[in-house]
C-alpha cells in the first residue's frame, strides 16, 4: 500500500513539474521549486485523507488554474503578443499540417481494415503518434484562424471561430485529463473525458460550419470558401447511413469503421485544400497596410 502511495505521488509531482513549463522561463526560475514542494504537500495530505478520489479531486482544479495562471503570466510579460503576427501568418499552413496528418490516420485505417501491413501494436502506435500530433497542431492552427479572421466575419463567424478555439482547447484538456488518469491508474475506463472530447469534436465541427457560413458570405477566402462549411457538414452528411443501419454482426462493423474512415478522410481532405486557400491570403492587417 505504501509503495502504491509513493508511487502514484511521485507520478503527479513529476507531471506537475513538466506543466511548470507552460511558464515563461524567469518565472519559473523564481517561484518553480516552491510550486512543486507547495503542491507536492497538497498531494500528501489530499491522498492520506481521501486517498486516489481526494488525489483526482485536488487535481482537476489545480490543472485549470495552472493552465490559466501561465497563460496570464506570458500575457504580462508581453509573450502572447509576440506570437500573434506568427500565428496568423502560420494559420495557413498549421491548417494543412492538421488535414494531412488525420488524412494520413484515415487512410491508414482503411488499408488496415484491407489488408492489414503492420501488427495491431505497431497500428497502435502509429496511429496514437498520428492523433497526437494532428492535435498538438490543431490548436495554434485554430487560435491563427480566428486571430485573422475575427475582424472580416460576421457575428455568425466569430461564433463558429470561438467554438474552434474552446473545442480544440477543451479537447486538450480532456486529452490530458484522460492522460492523467491512465497515469495515477486511478480509473480503468475514464468516461468522462471520452465524452467531453465527443463533444469538442462536434463543438469544432459546427465551428467550421457557421465560420464556413459567413465565408460565403463575405468572400473570406481568396478561393474555395466553401472549404470550412464542408469541413463540418460532410462529417454529419457521412454519418446519415449509419443511422439507417443496425447489426451486430461483424459485417456492419466493417461498415461502420470504414464510415469512420471516410469521415476523417473527407475532413482531412478539406483542411488540407483550406490551408492552400489561406496561404494565398495575406493576413488582415497586412492587406489594409497595403
Amino acid at each position: 500500500m505504501g509503495f502504491e502511495m509513493r508511487s502514484e505521488l511521485l507520478v503527479s509531482e513529476r507531471l506537475y513539474g513538466a506543466l511548470l513549463y507552460l511558464y515563461p522561463k524567469k518565472f519559473r526560475a523564481a517561484y518553480g521549486q516552491q510550486m512543486r514542494l507547495t503542491f507536492r504537500d497538497a498531494c500528501r495530505v489530499a491522498y492520506h485523507r481521501n486517498g486516489a478520489s481526494g488525489l483526482l479531486a485536488l487535481w482537476l482544479p489545480t490543472l485549470l488554474d495552472l493552465l490559466k495562471s501561465a497563460l496570464e503570466e506570458r500575457a504580462r510579460q508581453g509573450e502572447l503578443t509576440m506570437l500573434k503576427g506568427p500565428l496568423m501568418a502560420s494559420a495557413g499552413p498549421l491548417t494543412i499540417v492538421v488535414g494531412a496528418l488525420i488524412l494520413v490516420e484515415a487512410l491508414s485505417d482503411l488499408v488496415q481494415l484491407v489488408r492489414p501491413p503492420f501488427t495491431e501494436t505497431l497500428w497502435e502506435i502509429f496511429h496514437f503518434q498520428t492523433a497526437a500530433m494532428s492535435v498538438a497542431v490543431m490548436l495554434p492552427a485554430f487560435t491563427g484562424t480566428w486571430l485573422r479572421y475575427k475582424a472580416a466575419a460576421g457575428g455568425l463567424g466569430r461564433l463558429g471561430l470561438i467554438l474552434n478555439v474552446a473545442g480544440c482547447g477543451t479537447f486538450c484538456l480532456a486529452l490530458s485529463a484522460n492522460f492523467l488518469l491512465d497515469a495515477l491508474q486511478l480509473l480503468k475506463h475514464p468516461t468522462g473525458p471520452n465524452y467531453t472530447m465527443a463533444a469538442s469534436i462536434v463543438s469544432i465541427l459546427i465551428g467550421h460550419i457557421l465560420f464556413g457560413i459567413d465565408a460565403l458570405r463575405y468572400k473570406l477566402l481568396p478561393r474555395w470558401n466553401a472549404m470550412p462549411l464542408l469541413v463540418g457538414s460532410l462529417f454529419f452528411l457521412l454519418t446519415m447511413p449509419k443511422l439507417f443501419i443496425k447489426s451486430n454482426s461483424p459485417e456492419y462493423f466493417a461498415l461502420e469503421l470504414t464510415i469512420a474512415s471516410l469521415q476523417a478522410a473527407a475532413v482531412g481532405l478539406c483542411w488540407v485544400l483550406m490551408g492552400i486557400a489561406m496561404m494565398g491570403q495575406r493576413p488582415a492587417h497586412e492587406a489594409v497596410a497595403a
